[in-house]
């Protein structure tokens, strides 16, 4: 076995519901063992998981740093049900079992729980289990290398990295159905902003990432802008759009995880590790999604993520990348960091959510306004009066897939074959044909995303 490869092994009794387990993990080196953990410590069987979930309730690190090349923790985990073999070189080290059985992970180099019980983050972010991408999910092992020497050599990008829950933020299950094709566009026009590596479907089934291109292709969504925003998320953008002709990447610590991330002290380490990914190929275009989100986090975590879209800013900026903001309920932030730092070159405002003087605002600081389901919506008149003082040059269109489905199937699963009714609607409030905003917003896209692909 080579060196620096952890093995974890976990046994416990199957068949019920509250046991005990035991649990050891070893770090081999070239020449032995490194270090050795063993407990016994209460479990809780997991219901429903996923075969390659990585299900834990309770997890014990101990360091070794006995040989060059080694992790910087090894991990003693318990909580499995069954007896699992667990060998990778390094990984997002699992974390808790949250209460609704959801799985959350760790930042490689610390072990601990990063639900809001986290003594490190408890009141930094409101959701338990939450991620970047504001919503709870179940993790996925991702076959990454140690922080700082990530590679996306062995990145499986046909398959998810995570699945956004069945519950809604009303509390209620939503119709995970998959939507019928609408009729395609005359024109193509560009998914200014997707995730096609978030699971959503009935059973948690995944839209794969081949598929999903194909069908927005055939109703003339040729081109997409995959959008990491976490460290995995990013590691399978860059290599999904290193496969993938129709897509270029876009790589960034979302808001949510900068509170999480200098809490366990990985922040910096984060933050290097994208400006290496972003500067590992031509197809990654995008600095984003970056910004504030007061929804979210709360007071004592806004300073870390004031420190991240400043960071953030600044890679856009020296790399001459595309700079795309998440902004929720921060528009006065989000404009006096901007005006603070000062802003690139090209700029996008994802998921646009203000109105319309937050509209006139950031088109004159060059922004481009990407509008996502959101502006089909009964209750968004103020978000269509936004649209409608918008100067049609700074105008793109997103889904934000698999969130934000427009209407007639808001709530169900989002992808970019659904940009369609989207397109129509915007069209409408903009009082023009569809085939002249396709255009329009295939040519914004262009000149937001650095030019063709």
């Amino acid at each position: 076995m080579a060196a620096g490869t952890a093995v974890t092994l976990v046994f416990s009794h199957p068949g019920y519901s509250e046991y005990h387990f035991l649990g050891a993990t070893l770090a081999l080196g070239m020449v032995g063992v490194v270090a050795v953990g063993v407990n016994l410590s209460p479990g809780t069987r997991t219901r429903d998981a996923h075969p390659d979930d990585v299900a834990v309730s309770n997890v014990f690190c101990m360091p070794a740093r006995y040989r060059p090349g080694c992790p910087d923790d090894v991990y003693w985990i318990s909580g499995l049900s069954g007896v699992q073999l667990w060998i990778e070189g390094w990984a997002y080290a699992p974390a808790n079992l949250a209460a609704t059985d959801h799985k959350t992970i760790c930042v490689p180099g610390r072990c601990r729980p990063s639900s809001t019980r986290s003594r490190t983050a408890s009141s930094a972010t409101r959701t338990s289990g939450s991620t970047g991408c504001g919503d709870r999910v179940r993790i996925h092992r991702s076959r990454v290398s140690r922080l700082g020497t990530m590679s996306t050599d062995g990145v499986e990008v046909e398959r998810p990295t995570r699945e956004r829950a069945a519950i809604g933020e009303d509390g209620r299950s939503r119709d995970r159905s998959r939507p019928a094709l609408p009729d395609p566009l005359p024109m193509s026009v560009v998914d200014a902003h997707c995730h096609l590596d978030i699971a959503d479907g009935e059973d948690g089934n995944w839209l794969g990432a081949a598929e999903a291109i194909k069908l927005a292709s055939s109703v003339g969504v040729t081109r997409i802008v995959q959008v990491g925003c976490d460290l995995p998320g990013a590691l399978w953008a860059v290599e999904a759009a290193q496969q993938y002709p129709n897509l270029i990447a876009g790589v960034a610590l979302h808001p949510n995880e900068a509170p999480r991330l200098q809490a366990a002290g990985e922040f910096d380490n984060a933050v290097a590790e994208i400006e290496r990914l972003a500067k590992s190929s031509d197809k990654v275009r995008v600095i984003g999604e970056t910004g504030l989100d007061y929804f979210r986090t709360g007071e004592d975590g806004r300073a870390a993520q004031h420190e991240s879209f400043a960071a953030h800013i600044d890679l856009a900026k020296r790399l001459d990348k595309t700079l795309m903001i998440h902004d929720r309920d921060a528009h006065d932030d989000i404009l006096a960091i901007l005006d603070r730092e000062g802003v690139p070159d090209r700029l996008v405002m994802h998921c646009f959510s203000g109105d319309t003087e937050f509209a006139r605002e950031c088109v004159n600081r060059g922004a481009f306004l990407s509008f996502a389901g959101v502006v089909t919506f009964k209750n968004a008149q103020s978000l269509r009066d936004a649209l409608a003082v918008t100067p049609l040059d700074r105008v793109l269109v997103e889904t934000d897939a698999p969130y934000l489905t427009p209407s007639p199937h808001r709530g169900q699963p989002n992808a970019s074959y659904l940009i369609p009714h989207t397109v129509r609607k915007m069209a409408g409030v903009l009082n023009i044909s569809v085939a002249e905003l396709c255009g329009a917003l295939s040519d914004n896209a262009d000149r937001a995303f650095g030019g063709s692909w």
